[in-house]
């Protein structure tokens, strides 16, 4: 028999509303249904021999096999559904497939075993189903009582192998000392499965235990966040349900502590200790979510957002040394750069749009006339420090900004007397189309 030779009717498909009807030939007697499974084999036997070949399953159409397969069926060409279906499984299991071709291919594959009185290993098939699509199920009104009934006994036997493989493994975890994957391993089954029920429970005693050494130890983010794990596995808990108010309570007294240490802090201009009292706001409330952070995280942008458009005008005024000493403030808040990082980079360096931007390499080779800043040996800094210049067409050099890590603001005005003194060649920038040029270099001072 070929997929061409087979004739096609309206068949039931997985998912449609068509109600089943249990073919003819299954309510037949037991002789009959003998006499009906021979002759369909011979007569498979026949087109096999006549055909030359097997049927084979087309690579690319497994869809369509299936189809032939539900055709067979209620056929009542059990065999020959059973043969092709082999062949399916030959294909899927060395070239893989959808899920929902696999599905396909098991349900099928239990069906036609039922039918073919092979209950026992329509019962693996299902199994087997069910390990692909844990909630699969049948309907009562499309299928028959026989089936259904080896789909519960498949099902209450692949339950029971899930849970105790679950509860297994659970314990092994809980043994191993990591409570945690015990709990996440469980929870999914403690309402389905009976051995997970106590699990559950003598799990979230051990989360709550941890929770309580928390408290104890003044750790109430800690001590909250295993107070909720433990309830959400045993709302019942007691020693999560009393202690966690307890633990919210002091955690909210540590926080608005905190909050009044920054807010005095930072309104003083004491940034260092402000930073520390942000620091221990987050430690308190690891997530960053509580409304003391939100506040402080608010001013701060505040005034960082303030201090920017004041950069931006400065800049806008070419006044280098005013936007070293905006900069410089900005740094003040947070010298690592954890709470101003993104703000800094934002006020790097002034723009400079209307002039022609070179290379310092290649400016510096046009300098006619140089003249390095002087600072007293006390106060030269040990870092660079980055100088923006515009140079004009008749060689005259502006400081545009100006970028003194230190923030000394002597260090930065010698820096900026001593460069709008150099003298470059008016060459440099008459050929530019704005008869103009801009570069950044460094200087560095020794000490």
């Amino acid at each position: 028999m070929t997929l061409a030779n087979a004739r096609c009717i309206r068949v039931f498909l997985p998912g449609r509303t068509d109600r089943y009807q249990e073919p003819r030939e299954l309510r037949l007697s037991s002789y009959r249904m003998g006499w009906l499974l021979t002759q369909t084999v011979l007569a498979l036997l026949y087109t096999v021999v006549s055909a030359g070949q097997p049927q084979n399953v087309p690579k690319d159409n497994v869809t369509n096999s299936l189809e032939t397969v539900r055709s067979l069926y209620y056929e009542a060409k059990f065999a020959d559904a059973s043969e092709l279906l082999d062949e399916i499984d030959l294909h899927l299991s060395s070239n893989g497939g959808r899920v929902e071709d696999r599905k396909g291919l098991r349900l099928y594959q239990a069906l036609v075993e039922i039918a073919l009185t092979h209950s026992d290993v329509a019962k693996v098939r299902f199994q087997q189903l069910l390990a692909l699509d844990a909630g699969f199920s049948l309907s009562n009104t499309e299928y028959s009582p026989k089936i259904i009934s080896v789909f519960d006994d498949a099902r209450k036997t692949f339950d029971q192998t899930r849970c105790d493989a679950a509860c297994t493994e659970c314990q092994a975890a809980a043994k191993g000392g990591d409570i945690q994957k015990a709990a996440d391993i469980i929870t999914p089954f403690r309402l389905a499965c009976p051995c997970a029920q106590q699990l559950v429970k003598s799990l979230a005693n051990s989360i709550a235990e941890r929770g309580n050494d928390a408290f104890k130890a003044g750790n109430y983010a800690k001590a909250i966040t295993d107070f909720k794990k433990a309830l959400e596995m045993d709302p019942t808990n007691p020693l999560a349900t009393q202690t966690s108010v307890l633990a919210e309570n002091w955690l909210d007294k540590d926080l608005n502590s905190a909050l009044s240490d920054w807010r005095n802090n930072f309104q003083s201009g004491n940034y260092v200790k402000a930073k520390a009292a942000y620091n221990r706001v987050l430690s308190l409330n690891p997530d960053g979510k509580s409304f003391a952070a939100q506040q402080i995280r608010t001013q701060y942008y505040n005034v960082f957002e303030t201090n920017r458009q004041l950069w931006a005008r400065a800049c806008t005024q070419m006044d280098p040394l005013l936007t070293d000493s905006i900069r410089q403030e900005i740094r003040s808040f947070d010298p690592s750069g954890e709470v101003n990082g993104d703000i800094l980079r934002s006020v790097q360096s002034c723009p400079t749009t209307r002039c022609t931007e070179l290379p310092s390499t290649m400016v510096l080779e046009h300098v006619s006339s140089k003249i390095f800043p002087k600072v007293d040996p006390a106060f030269r800094p040990s870092a660079k420090i980055a100088v923006k210049v515009r140079i004009d067409d008749k060689g005259k050099a502006t400081v545009v900004d100006i970028d003194n890590p230190e923030g000394n603001r002597i260090v930065s005005q010698a820096v900026r007397d001593a460069v709008e003194r150099w003298k470059f060649d008016s060459k440099l920038a008459t050929g530019t189309p704005n008869r103009c040029v801009v570069t950044q270099f460094f200087i560095e001072f020794e000490r």
